[in-house]
């Protein structure tokens, strides 16, 4: 197996099972729809698998190795750090980056003034500034991960210059379609209007910003599994070319211990006429 990856891809996330369940009307229409195409969408996981399985030639040339390699265990730390971040942001509300302005869930006390209706435009910035936030972090972790991945072998390093491929082929589609996110959020907000809208919302803003998460990771996850697998079939390949040497080794070392030494036969010979 070359990669770990949830069965049924990004057509199964929760990010759209969340938004197909937003209740009824339009809302749960532009859910099903993006859903549907969604689950059009090809799953990168799957087709990293069925190509690596078939080979690309020249493939390896595409992704440069880094100047030192990266563990396995480095980049499961490294998507685990990005993962924590950003999980962490989402659920507290604040996420701060160095030299930059942070970004914080807008207060309910400061979205509307007094007996003015709710209003979805700070959710909307909060969330436009999130998905940017979490596109550039996770493009970076995906880089990282493909050359982690072309140090390992030919193989290894055919998968990543693919994986760099199908993420330039596919990138403009995936932004049209997360870009459909916000919209349908806008839809759900107005559906909540007096019932305690903006607690209720901030929830929901929540679980959809964790769901978006989670299904941007899953390349990478996909990635970082595989640099494992490649990792633990090189080291085992190392393993079975070494073994062999060694026996040898032996075998030339215990053949050499039974034979006469030649050179003391020698000098006997020559004193004892």
């Amino acid at each position: 197996m070359i990669l770990q990856h949830p069965p049924g891809g990004f057509s199964s996330s929760r990010l759209v099972r969340l938004l197909a369940s937003f209740g009824a009307g339009s809302v749960a229409g532009g859910g099903q729809r993006l859903a549907s195409r969604v689950g059009g969408w090809l799953d990168l996981s799957a087709a990293i698998s069925l190509s690596a399985a078939l080979g690309v030639p020249g493939a390896a040339k595409v992704v440069a190795a880094p100047a030192a390699p990266v563990s396995p265990v480095e980049m499961q730390k490294a998507l685990l750090r990005v993962r924590t971040e950003f999980a962490d942001a989402i659920v507290v509300g604040s996420l701060v980056r160095p030299g930059k302005q942070r970004i914080r869930l807008p207060d309910v006390a400061f979205v509307t003034a007094p007996d003015a209706p709710a209003s979805f435009t700070p959710y909307h910035r909060y969330y436009l500034a999130m998905q940017g936030e979490m596109e550039k972090s996770i493009a970076l972790l995906r880089a990282s991960a493909r050359q982690a991945l072309a140090t390992i072998s030919p193989a290894a390093a055919s998968l990543a210059a693919l994986d760099a491929a199908l993420e330039t082929a596919l990138a403009e589609r995936e932004r049209a379609l997360l870009a459909n996110v916000p919209p349908l959020l806008a839809d759900r907000f107005q559906s909540l209007q007096g019932d305690t809208v903006d607690g209720r919302f901030r929830e929901v803003l929540r679980e959809v910003l964790l769901a978006e998460l989670e299904m941007r990771l899953l390349p990478v996850s996909g990635l970082v599994g595989a640099l494992a697998q490649h990792a633990a079939v090189a080291r085992d390949s190392a393993g079975s070319v070494v073994q062999p040497m060694e026996r040898s080794q032996t075998k030339h070392t215990i053949a050499n211990a039974g034979a006469p030494n030649k050179t003391t036969s020698n000098r006997k010979a020559r004193s004892n006429p």
